[in-house]
């Protein structure tokens, strides 16, 4: 994850985050992401973002065990305000494959 927390340092697509004197994005190491084994992760990405690209994503869905990886078509950086039919469904899929989903009623 080292070689994703690089790559998105280098990102300078209008940073807001550059821009506005925010602070640095933190450092996560590939251990960070191994802590997450067990829990349900499930990373979501718009096709289209310039800040957290999908590739980017999909090497830390790589990394992180047993988690699931969705690319958003025709969304940007907020898919879930972009396209929340869309988000939403694809969040109800993965908690509902992980025995976490409504139960109906």
């Amino acid at each position: 994850l080292s070689q994703v927390h690089m790559e998105l340092a280098t990102l300078d697509v209008g940073n807001p985050r550059r821009r506005s004197g925010f602070p640095p994005l933190p450092k996560v190491e590939p251990a960070d992401l191994q802590k997450l084994a067990g829990v349900p992760v499930q990373w979501v990405v718009g096709e289209s973002d310039p800040w957290n690209p999908p590739h980017l994503i999909e090497m830390a869905h790589r990394q992180t065990p047993d988690s699931e990886y969705v690319l958003v078509p025709n969304a940007g950086h907020s898919p879930y305000w972009e396209l929340p039919d869309a988000f939403n469904q694809a969040v109800l899929d993965f908690l509902t494959r992980r025995g976490l989903g409504p139960t109906g009623g």
